[in-house]
């Protein structure tokens, strides 16, 4: 009922910091200053919060900065909270901190005692609910349901880390080694250093160590001109142009009546017009005779049938991104002297090798800060290296977003490994948690989370784009640098000439060439 006369009803979310507490104020003000100008009306200003002083006074905070950026503009009408006679205002800019706060003022000014026409401008000021997600977040809400228990989370400030002595372990095993929390979950695999340290449950999982690798290496504009025939076609076609050329070169040692025979009577420049037809030209002077003609006839309808198919498809290739196949193999990326970029507990795998160790790069901990590399590598801002990763990070960045931040995968993996829980030494808790984790694996829920969070169709080639696009001056580069290669050519064949009288065998080689 309330929203049967809203002319117009903008959500707008709210981070509680600082900086996006300004963004948010100016954004308002925005569309106030835009939308709810009137000459002989007011903005009439409701606020509801949820019973905790501190969302009063960030709303307040809010509210006041708005004010401010307004800088008295608008005429502002604050709303009483037992309005002595109902006043219909046509403007209204609502404020409220969570769902329950919007459904309780939904409640209040309801239809029958209150004019709810108008225009709407709905503004949450509070932060954005803690979200658990993932198939290990829903693992754990279920376990969470079924030994009833609440959640409460907190993120390792150097990660995993590292399970050693107590006291010298760091990240999120140093939380679970010292009892910070009452056990660890993360994707951890189960590692004979950490069984030392801490107590690891039952496995819920199975995943692989691998390497996401970048993009090939682009195709220059140049190589693109060849994208339409694949490469066995390029071969026959060039040994069929080889042949033509041989054939003219044998022909120009012959006599003139032979020549006569094949090329036609007062045909020149035999080995020119035969390129001129390939690319679409004519001869000056077509032959007579009818073997002549018909030798003509064969190569027009072959540089027909190949030209037409060439420049059917050559639109296309010009404007497609083409890129070499990404990397494929451990000794592929070896080759390749890229760097590897990894967290600092994958170095762990490749001790014993010296080659990848002097190569290898550390990711600073952070915040998904591995996730944010394996995005950089989908974005094409990371080309120097690969990046060792779970197979499940990947997968679930293509799942996010397939088309923008697609990334490859080397088809050989690093290592297998399950995954689990982690207790301190002296938890109760794993022998509970392992008697559930027991029964949700076998019925298959783990592995319908799994295939909801991620994309594990990594050699796949991501959708792109068809719609037509415009030819720019980058898309025929190819085109330009071998009008260029061609008038190099024709420059070097003119100084030949040049100098050719000076040089009777120069002279010799040019005119058999030619004629």
């Amino acid at each position: 009922m309330f929203w049967s006369h809203v002319l117009v009803a903008i959500l707008l979310s709210h981070h509680p910091s600082t900086a996006v507490n300004e963004q948010l104020a100016q954004t308002v003000a925005q569309i106030l200053l835009q939308h709810f100008v009137h000459p002989f009306e007011a903005v009439q200003i409701d606020q509801a919060i949820s019973n905790q002083a501190a969302a009063f006074h960030r709303q307040q905070d809010l509210i006041d900065t708005i004010l401010r950026m307004l800088e008295g503009r608008l005429v502002i009408h604050r709303y009483s909270a037992r309005p002595t006679i109902v006043e219909p205002y046509f403007f209204h800019l609502i404020f409220v901190d969570d769902d329950e706060a919007f459904a309780r003022l939904l409640a209040e000014r309801n239809a029958i005692n209150y004019d709810t026409s108008g225009l709407y401008l709905i503004v949450i000021s509070g932060p954005e609910p803690t979200a658990v997600g993932g198939f290990e977040g829903d693992l754990m809400q279920v376990l969470a349901r079924q030994l009833n228990f609440s959640l409460s989370w907190k993120n390792a400030p150097g990660q995993w880390g590292f399970a050693r002595p107590l006291g010298n372990s760091t990240g999120l095993m140093k939380m679970a080694q010292e009892e910070e929390v009452d056990f660890a979950i993360g994707c951890l695999a189960m590692d004979p250093d950490r069984y030392r340290y801490l107590k690891a449950g039952a496995s819920h999982y199975t995943s692989k160590i691998l390497f996401a690798v970048p993009h090939g290496r682009s195709y220059t504009a140049f190589e693109k001109l060849f994208g339409p025939f694949e490469r066995s076609l390029l071969e026959m076609h060039a040994f069929v142009v080889i042949v033509a050329c041989v054939v003219v070169l044998i022909l120009s040692f012959a006599n003139r009546k032979t020549r006569a025979f094949v090329y036609g009577r007062g045909v020149s420049t035999p080995l020119l017009n035969a390129i001129a037809l390939l690319f679409g030209g004519s001869v000056p002077r077509p032959p007579v005779r009818n073997f002549a003609r018909t030798l003509l006839f064969l190569w027009l309808v072959y540089c027909f049938i190949i030209g037409s198919l060439y420049q059917g498809s050559l639109f296309h290739y010009l404007q497609k991104p083409m890129h070499y196949p990404p990397l494929k193999t451990m000794r592929e990326i070896d080759r390749s002297g890229l760097y590897y970029y990894m967290v600092d507990i994958g170095t762990r795998f490749f001790v014993h090798n010296p080659s990848i160790v002097r190569r290898t790069r550390i990711i600073a901990p952070g915040k998904d800060s591995l996730g944010h590399a394996i995005a950089q590598i989908g974005l094409t801002r990371l080309t120097d290296g690969v990046i060792l990763s779970p197979m499940d990070l990947v997968a679930y960045n293509n799942r996010v977003n397939p088309r923008t931040r697609f990334v490859h995968i080397a088809r050989e993996h690093v290592s297998v490994f399950p995954v689990g829980l982690y207790y301190p030494k002296r938890s109760p808790l794993r022998d509970v948690f392992d008697e559930q984790v027991r029964m949700i694996v076998p019925s298959g829920l783990v592995g319908d989370w799994i295939k909801r969070y991620g994309d594990y169709d990594f050699f796949a080639r991501p959708k792109e784009k068809s719609d037509p696009r415009k030819l720019s001056n980058e898309h025929l580069a190819g085109a330009y640098q071998l009008y260029g290669c061609c008038l190099w050519v024709s420059v070097v064949v003119f100084l030949l000439e040049m100098v050719s009288p000076r040089f009777p065998a120069l002279r010799v080689v040019l005119r058999h060439l030619i004629d």
